[in-house]
């Protein structure tokens, strides 16, 4: 049901004593509470009118007779009242044990400290990783309340800060009460920052073609307004086969994609393919693999190869153009299990709906393992570095940039044209990545990320680092060689402005063997760059 709220707007600190605010309510004496938890950063181009801002809302100790009903609403943007708000009212998630009301606070305050720069200790680290993918699972099991924002237009760009505040009607164990559930939200009014040849990108979007909510072309504005100049599918093989949607380059799905792309934002068809093997005859599943520049799901039947196998056979579709990627491998239902495995071109290090992204967290810690697994196959493949919004009814505002060889190649191209320069950006590794957009990377002796070239012993190594901040910030970047064996080079605390370009120099005596060499940030943004590889 989707129906007008009032709207007040309050000048609610974002900040209380004690930390920022944690979000849940409830009633004393084990009475009705939840939470209401947003993305906690997302981002609009100047001129976007309408913002539409999931929120999914988990609690327990309601009377199920009654469901609890929004009745009121509160937003304050910046201290401007806004022309007009709206909610689509979805079901609360009901906890139902799995967490208590005082660890929903912890992973919610720990999650916006994040977002600003405070991450955990590495001792606490992995509990609250544990909480958080519990409540993402929770969270799941709903639909999102959805705000949207009118006339927002007349924005100018900058930062703005949201809080929203949502009243409940719940009915307890003590009659009716009302719950008022407050989350606060960033919003950054900006395009994407960028570079010469570097195009911002999602990279792991759901359609109605199998379980998102929304057509291709819907996505395909929704990032418009983003500032998204790729947006590339990955609806689940079992259902595209299922309804013939991707039989070719010719068939509907990827025909829609065609249809609604422009040089602005350009969709490409692209696939999710989970993969295990059964156990006395039941499906076992070992995690789940994307594929890009893929001809058709011919051979890429869902719940039917093992990891390997399958990951072959998306990089055996399309000739040289097709890749495969690992998806959310630290996912807490849908992890990646098979660590042996060969011929893969990225794995995400930021997906859905994830709470910490510091490089002790758990996909940024299994993707620097898996460099140095693979170090010695660089020539051939790398696990460059991925991000995506696993989009079903919600987005993040992660940004997976890559690098083109300029920006006319991309505009003087067809549809067809555009998507094989991504599929061999992705390949080659030409990628970084950021939480909330900023654009970080680094050259050796002008050589780019994803390159491996020979150096010899003793000689010198000129490295550039380059930063494109997309919030006004503190931030951190640290110069690693290898799994951080060695920090060959920092900054820290540095105040810096969104949509400026910083960069820095720095020279490094090359010790022999075979290295890798990656950027880190960390603070206001949290930043990844595929490594550059040199060999004696």
């Amino acid at each position: 049901m989707s129906r007008k709220v009032p709207v007040f707007v309050l000048a609610l600190a974002l900040i209380v004593a004690g930390g920022i605010s944690a979000a849940p309510a409830g009633a004393a004496g084990g009475g009705p509470w939840a939470a209401v938890v947003g993305p906690g950063f997302t981002r609009y181009v100047p001129g976007v009118d309408r913002w539409e801002l999931a929120f999914r809302v988990a609690g327990d100790g309601w009377e199920t007779s009654a469901l609890p009903a929004l009745t009121a609403a509160r937003v304050l943007v910046n201290g401007v009242p806004a022309q007009s708000v709206s909610f689509a009212e979805a079901p609360w998630a009901k906890v139902e044990g799995r967490l208590a009301e005082a660890e929903v606070r912890e992973v919610r305050k720990a999650a916006l400290g994040e977002l600003r720069g405070l991450a955990p200790s590495p001792g606490d680290l992995p509990r609250l990783e544990r909480l958080a993918s519990t409540l993402e699972n929770v969270l799941a099991e709903v639909p999102p309340v959805v705000l949207t924002l009118d006339g927002m237009a007349n924005l100018v760009e900058g930062q703005y800060s949201l809080e929203v505040a949502l009243d409940y009607a719940v009915s307890g164990p003590s009659g009716l009460q009302t719950l008022t559930l407050t989350e606060p939200l960033d919003v950054v009014v900006a395009a994407i920052p960028t570079a010469a040849g570097w195009f911002a990108g999602d990279y792991h979007i759901h359609s109605t073609y199998s379980d998102g909510n929304k057509s291709v072309a819907g996505l395909q504005t929704d990032l418009l307004s983003r500032g998204y100049y790729i947006g590339y599918m990955s609806d689940h093989t079992g259902a595209l086969i299922s309804s013939g949607a991707f039989t070719s380059l010719t068939a509907p799905y990827p025909t829609d994609c065609k249809n609604c792309s422009t040089t602005s934002t350009s969709m490409f068809p692209g696939v999710e393919m989970e993969i295990g093997h059964t156990i006395l005859g039941f499906w076992n599943g070992d995690g789940h693999c994307l594929g890009y520049g893929v001809a058709s799901t011919s051979g890429l039947n869902d719940k039917y190869w093992g990891a390997q196998v399958g990951l072959d056979k998306i990089d055996g579709n399309n000739g040289t153009q097709s890749n495969s990627g690992i998806a959310h491998p630290a996912h807490l239902i849908f992890p990646w299990e098979d660590w042996t495995v060969l011929r893969y071109y990225g794995i995400e290090l930021m997906s859905g709906f994830q709470t910490f992204f510091d490089v002790n967290s758990g996909g940024p810690t299994r993707w620097r393992s898996e460099c140095a697994r693979l170090q010695g196959s660089s020539l051939s493949f790398k696990p460059s570095v991925r991000t995506g919004s696993d989009y079903h009814s919600g987005w993040q505002s992660y940004v997976t940039h890559v690098k083109l060889a300029s920006d006319s190649i991309w505009f003087a191209s067809d549809w067809a044209g555009r998507r094989a320069l991504v599929d061999a950006a992705l390949k080659a590794g030409k990628t970084t990545i950021s939480r909330k957009g900023s654009l970080p990377y680094i050259t050796a002796d002008g050589y780019e990320i994803g390159s491996t070239y020979a150096k010899a012993s003793g000689a010198t190594v000129s490295f550039s680092i380059y930063l494109k901040p997309a919030v006004t910030g503190t931030y951190n970047l640290y110069l690693y060689r290898d799994n951080k064996a060695v920090t060959v080079w920092s900054k820290t605390s540095q105040a810096l402005t969104a949509g400026v370009a910083y960069t820095w120099t720095t020279s490094y005596t090359y010790p022999g063997a075979s290295h890798y060499y990656w950027l880190y940030v960390s603070g206001d943004d949290y930043g990844y760059t595929t490594p550059i590889y040199l060999t004696p």
